[in-house]
Order: C-alpha cells, then structure tokens, then sequence
C-alpha cells in the first residue's frame, strides 16, 4: 500500500518540536490532554488544527485527534476503509481508529 501511496512527509525531528510546543503550552494550563476536531468543510480549511499535530484528515476525511500531556495520540477517523491507508501515509500517529 505504501508504494502506491506516496505522500510527502515531515520529519519525526518536526513531530518532536511541535508536540514539546504543544505540550509545554498544555503545562502551563494544567491540561491533561486537548481533544482537536478537523472538519474537512471548505476545501479541508477547518483540518489545520488536527493537522498540525496529526498528518490525518482532509480530503472529505475528518479526523478527532486525542492529543495527551503525555503518550501518543490517538487520531479517530470518519471510514474505517482508510485506516490502512492512513497508517501508510504518514509516520506520526500509529493509533487510528474508526468512529463507532
């Protein structure tokens, strides 16, 4: 599937820098965890806030993204059929899960 799929990618060093943003920011709130709504309405406009921390989402494709002070996220997509595809696109986010 990766072969077929082949997307540009941002770097792990420029996940690591924007989630240490990120959370030093949730820190300095108190905040446990931030849940990030992308609604891909307006040519995908309403994604950016998900996407800036999960590669997922756009293309008719929503994505919740759970986003702990501390763990790995958790990216919950709208079609269960693109969770291979969304694995293989993007190496920030390995729990992705179809909304139930």
């Amino acid at each position: 599937m990766r072969a077929m799929l082949e997307l540009p990618r941002l770097s792990l060093p420029e996940r690591d820098r924007r989630y240490a943003a990120v959370r030093k920011q949730m820190a300095e709130r108190g905040l446990d965890a931030i849940v990030l709504w992308g609604w891909p309405m307006m040519w995908d406009f309403y994604t950016a806030n998900a996407r800036y921390l999960s590669p997922i989402g756009g293309n008719a494709e929503f994505n919740v993204l759970i986003f702990p002070a501390a763990g790995e996220p958790t990216s919950i997509i709208q079609m269960p059929t693109f969770l291979d595809g969304w694995a293989a696109a993007q190496n920030w986010v390995s729990d992705i899960r179809p909304r139930t």
